[in-house]
This record gives structure tokens, sequence and C-alpha cells, in this order.
């Protein structure tokens, strides 16, 4: 007889509003990360990291109960909790940042719908595209792209968990989970919440 074990991925998501990131704001998080974070120049992608940084934290304590939080960068571009056997995977994509976390390995990708897209089609194998409208073959790209970057991230994933979300200005999302876990849940969270 098997026993299946079904754990639960919890992905946590939220649109970003207009504010700037406070340097000095940086120096609070822990070494490694205030020196990533000090390391972008640019003010878009700092806010990103930032903000992707700031709603881990948040849902590390408000739905783990993890406090102390000692990151470590990994040689693969990878981050980890040391000490923790809570994993987790990082993403963001215009005005969106989420977060995936599970007890076990986890990619999470995130990518804006958008006709740039349309470039990648030469590197996917698909007999169909000549049925498809423009905006079909932009939503099945971006779906593929997402799949393949957090196949990336995740490591060792093999089932794949897509939703398309949308912005205040109707901007559409494709926000993509692989793991070997079976269940996942999207959360919303508002940006006051954590930053």
């Amino acid at each position: 007889m098997f026993v299946i074990i079904f754990r639960v991925i919890s992905v946590y998501y939220s649109f970003l509003t207009d504010f700037s990131v406070d340097k000095s704001k940086i120096k609070y998080l822990t070494n490694v990360r205030a020196e990533y974070l000090n390391n972008i120049s640019d003010k878009k992608r700092l806010k990103q990291s930032y903000s992707v940084w700031k709603l881990l934290e948040y849902v590390l304590e408000n739905d783990f109960s993890i406090y102390e939080k000692d990151f470590l960068y990994n040689a693969d571009g990878s981050w980890e909790l040391k000490g923790n056997k809570v994993r987790f995977s990082l993403t963001h994509s215009n005005n969106l940042v989420a977060v995936a976390v599970s007890t076990n390995f986890v990619g999470i990708d995130a990518e804006m719908c958008s006709k740039k897209l349309l470039k990648l089609k030469p590197k996917f194998d698909f007999n169909d595209f000549s049925n498809l409208t423009e905006e079909e073959s932009i939503q099945l790209l971006t779906k593929k792209w997402t799949e393949k970057e957090s196949l990336f991230k995740s490591k060792y994933g093999n089932n794949f968990n897509s939703i398309k979300v949308f912005d205040k200005s109707a901007n559409s999302y494709c926000l993509t989970v692989c793991s070997l876990d079976n269940e996942i849940n999207f959360i919303e969270i508002e940006t006051d919440k954590f930053l």
C-alpha cells in the first residue's frame, strides 16, 4: 500500500501602489538582503525587490510564526531560510509581487501579458499558433514562459498551477507555480499590510 502525503503551497501576491523605497529602510534588513538591495540601481526593480521581501517577511511572521529570518544567498542564485524547512520562491513583474511558500521545493514566476512575448514564439514548438488570435497567442506564450521559469526555480517540480490575475489598470498577468505538491492556495494581500 502506498501513502501519498499532500502538502499545500501558499501563494501570496499583491499589486504595488505608488511609493518609493527609502534606502534608509534597507539597513533594517539582514546583511545579505541589504547588500543585495543596495546593489540595485534601477528604481523600479528596487521597489519590486524590496516589496517582495517585505511580503515574504509578512507571510513568514503572520502565517508561519517565523520571526528569526536568517537568509542565505546560494551560488545558484536561489535564496533559502537558514535552519528552517520552509521553502520559498519570489517573483515580480511590473506592479505584481508574489511569494510561494511550502515545506517542499517550489518555484514561482509571474509575467504581465504583453505583445513583447510574441517574440518568444520560436522558442516553443506549437503547431497550432496559426489557429490562435494574437491575444490567445500572448496568453499561451505567457503561460508557457512562466511554467518554464517556475520549473527552473523549483528544481524538482512537475505539477504546474497557473492563474490569471488583473491589476486595477486591467493589465493581465499569468502567475504560475511549479512544485511536487498537489494543492495550491492563491491569496491576495493588500500592500498596506506589509509595506
